[in-house]
């Protein structure tokens, strides 16, 4: 039987879950997409019903042998926890279609230092590209990273040039310019967009104007309790240059790639630097 103190602490795990999934459908309803919310509802109700399983082990009465009660504890969490960034981050359907099992694996590749790229090409030639890491920093401190607009340029590959051209608070116009590409084909492309501000779970931006038809996307912070960050980046994008599409798509998933590693590198540094702790290498 489990005391009253233990109840209370599991019933607030359990609560921490339910408002994530509250986020997750404000996240699906901005999409925009009736087909990808319809695809987003099975795992959706898949996770609600992990949640009725967890409360029920949590809170069973002829629980005899508290190890082995963790033990089956922690793995529930686990794969909710995977369950609910996948659906926080507003994965594509094969993501979020995926059995427990692929959960489980996406969730330690991310652990394990892995780098997670998703990219497809519709039919409208409109790319839908999407990252995850896994950070070991706090949230505010890779927010202090991404939204130092007149500094990107030293921080992230391929931006040439950053300035934020316009602050109206959680508003924010940015104007950049960058340079990419592979062997001899370079690219150099420059956009303006509209930045908002959710301090700190989120900076989503939307093209003004640039060499984009269209380029609008966000980041996403979801804190583990380890003072670790999920991190995900995800846009739509469609180039209004001419460019073989195998070269922009392989191009796109090099850089976004290199883009998190970055940002996870520089957010480690500084985290072992202001807290004296060493943080393993990641293995490339």
């Amino acid at each position: 039987m489990l005391s009253y103190k233990q109840q209370v602490s599991e019933e607030k795990s359990v609560g921490s879950f339910q408002s994530a999934i509250g986020k997750e459908e404000q996240v699906i309803g901005r999409r925009g997409n009736r087909a990808e919310r319809e695809s987003a509802v099975p795992a959706r109700r898949d996770v609600q019903l992990g949640y009725a399983v967890c409360f029920t082990a949590l809170h069973g009465s002829n629980c005899g042998c508290t190890l082995l009660f963790t033990a089956i504890k922690k793995r529930i969490m686990a794969v909710l926890l995977f369950s609910v960034l996948l659906l926080f981050f507003s994965a594509p359907p094969v993501f979020a279609e995926a059995p427990d099992s692929e959960l489980q694996e996406k969730y330690t590749r991310l652990l394990e230092g892995d780098t997670v790229i998703y990219l497809e090409r519709n039919d409208d030639d409109i790319i839908d590209v999407s990252g995850s890491i896994y950070i070991r920093s706090v949230p505010e401190t890779i927010w202090a990273i991404i939204t130092d607009y007149d500094n990107l340029a030293n921080t992230m590959p391929k931006v040439r040039k950053s300035s934020l051209v316009e602050d109206n608070g959680k508003i924010k116009i940015v104007e950049q310019t960058s340079k990419t590409g592979v062997l001899f084909f370079k690219i150099k492309f420059s956009t303006k967009v509209a930045i908002t501000e959710t301090y700190p779970d989120s900076v989503s931006f939307k093209l003004i104007s640039g060499d984009f038809e269209t380029f609008d996307g966000r980041w996403v912070l979801v804190p583990d309790e380890e003072n670790g960050t999920f991190v995900n980046w995800s846009a739509i994008v469609k180039p209004d240059f001419s460019a073989p599409g195998f070269i922009i798509d392989a191009v796109q998933k090099r850089d976004l790639r290199e883009l998190l590693e970055a940002i996870r590198d520089l957010s480690e540094s500084e985290t072992t630097t202001s807290t004296g702790d060493r943080i393993p290498a990641h293995q490339g």
